[in-house]
């Protein structure tokens, strides 16, 4: 379906894709001048419940974020995406306004922040089980006085024993946390290390001190 957006001397041709498109964004309309060409798209964004416009510039390899558009301030989402449609042809007519730079940040922060709290259950889970891990070669290593190659082994055993913990760890944040797969699994990995580094370093700190 084809909708247009005006705003001063602004025109542009909207295409919308249908709810069953496969395509990152909902709707999307070109502009030519000169030679040129800039891309325009409006996407929703999940986390944050907004629809993100964004503008391609030809030959730019990313995408510039022109404003966003709050889909609880309006009654349906179609009513959002032509205010959306409206916010671009505006942003083009008023590239630098102070509001919309201000509003966007503000969207920015509000995303991290959203994404730091969905992904801190996972975080802290690693970070436990990391805690367990570091905690147990440690203190066998205290008391057995092993070291080198064979206390490298017991360490990869216990490591390689906890790895279905890790995994349960993962999937069970899957709906929670705002990642895909390997990003839920780096996220995991990088506290388990982190808790294991702390609590391994305590116990040998204690000890051999």
């Amino acid at each position: 379906m084809s909708t247009a957006s005006t705003f001063g001397s602004t025109f542009l041709i909207w295409e919308d894709e249908g709810p069953t498109s496969e395509r990152w964004w909902i709707s999307g309309a070109r502009e030519t001048v000169a030679g040129d060409r800039r891309d325009f798209f409006i996407a929703e964004d999940d986390v944050t419940e907004v629809l993100v416009c964004v503008m391609l510039p030809q030959h730019a390899r990313r995408y510039h974020i022109l404003s966003i558009v709050n889909l609880a301030d309006h009654l349906s989402q179609d009513r959002a995406l032509a205010a959306a449609k409206a916010v671009v042809a505006a942003c083009i007519e008023a590239p630098n306004d102070p509001v919309t730079r201000q509003l966007v940040q503000r969207w920015r922060l509000r995303r991290f922040t959203t994404n730091v709290w969905r992904n801190l259950p996972l975080a802290l889970g690693g970070f436990a089980l990391g805690g367990v891990l570091g905690f147990l070669v440690a203190m066998f290593a205290v008391s057995s006085a092993l070291v080198g190659w064979p206390m490298m082994a017991v360490g990869l055993m216990i490591g390689a024993g906890a790895g279905p913990v890790l995994k349960y760890v993962v999937d069970r944040n899957a709906a929670k946390a705002a990642l895909g797969p390997w990003g839920r699994f780096a996220t995991a990995t990088i506290a388990a290390m982190l808790g294991a580094a702390v609590f391994a370093g305590g116990v040998f700190t204690l000890f051999w001190n």
